[in-house]
């Protein structure tokens, strides 16, 4: 099985190539696991009958973080991560606009459904994540304490 590595050479190939710092997609992927609300882990086929494991953080959204500062952050993470399963249930997903992350073996990518859910849109809907644009974080725990809800304003 190729892994995280892989696919790293695979994009920056594909970017030189191209003069770009993103793949545009859309690239088809199989879900193997939620991470949590914010990111997924996936197959993804880069080229006919080559399948890599890639870390996908979803574009343009933050959610508590499962190992939160405060209980409240850490129950809010893990209802993040159930509503992100089940914006995806069992369908395919695209990613475009893939380019790597700040973190070594992660690509930050808009992920949709085969279907047409943007999982960014529907967890904003949801109320348990946030718009986020890159930079320094805001933290979660004074704001469920204060509002009992997440990404409301």
């Amino acid at each position: 099985m190729l892994r995280i590595p892989i696919l790293l050479l695979a994009l920056l190939l594909m970017t030189s190539a191209h003069g770009s710092d993103r793949l545009i997609g859309p690239i088809e992927a199989r879900l193997i696991k939620v991470a949590d609300g914010d990111s997924l882990i996936v197959m993804a086929r880069i080229w006919p009958g080559h399948d890599v494991r890639a870390h996908v953080r979803i574009d343009g959204i933050d959610t508590p973080e499962l190992r939160g500062k405060c209980a409240l952050e850490r129950q809010a993470a893990i209802v993040a991560r159930q509503t992100l399963a089940g914006l995806i249930g069992r369908e395919k997903l695209h990613l475009r606009q893939v380019r790597k992350g700040k973190y070594f073996g992660r690509v930050i990518a808009q992920v949709a459904t085969a279907s047409g859910t943007r999982l960014a849109a529907g967890m904003l809907e949801s109320g348990f994540a946030r718009a986020y644009r890159g930079g320094k974080r805001k933290p979660w725990c004074d704001e469920l304490l204060l509002t009992g809800q997440v990404g409301r304003d």
